[in-house]
């Protein structure tokens, strides 16, 4: 009698920890090619939209790697994108955000100007993966990382003059 009431009570406990466990998941997530401007650049431009849910703290991105390049997540002024890369959307029991980031490549115009990348506070992902990004973001005092596995939507390149 006393094994099957302790049984059930880790039960009870491991699937109540399950319940109001932080869930994370990707919303939407795009990718589009350029080129033009000044000097023949050209590179990549990302955006994605990743939801969390069941959190008890607000989690908080803090890096985002595409391939080996680190791009540091910074919050716009009033949950926009102004003087940042990232907007917070805000709405019952969840909290988004929705991140966008432009790669230059070759870009000969400015070659003093040190890339944005460089604010990231960390040069190597800090786990292997194998999809197109890895968001690392703090929760509970640690970090933790959603890999992104997938884009969603492939826009059509833009040639700039």
């Amino acid at each position: 009698m006393k094994q099957s009431f302790y049984f059930l009570v880790i039960i009870v406990l491991i699937f109540s920890d399950k319940a109001y466990s932080q869930s994370v998941k990707l919303i939407a997530s795009t990718h589009q090619r350029w080129s033009g401007g000044v000097a023949g650049r050209h590179g990549d431009r990302y955006g994605f939209t990743v939801e969390f849910s069941h959190y008890k703290k607000e989690p908080v991105p803090d890096t985002l790697w595409i391939g080996k390049d680190p791009f540091a997540v910074k919050v716009g002024q009033n949950n926009s994108f102004k003087n940042g890369n990232a907007k917070l959307i805000r709405s019952k029991n969840k909290i988004s955000f929705e991140i966008n980031e432009n790669i230059t490549r070759n870009d000969y115009y400015n070659p003093n100007e040190p890339p944005r990348k460089q604010e990231a506070d960390k040069r190597q992902p800090p786990k292997p993966y194998k999809g197109v990004a890895l968001l690392s973001y703090i929760y509970k005092g640690h970090h933790h990382y959603f890999e992104i596995s997938q884009i969603m939507s492939e826009a059509e390149p833009a040639n700039y003059p």
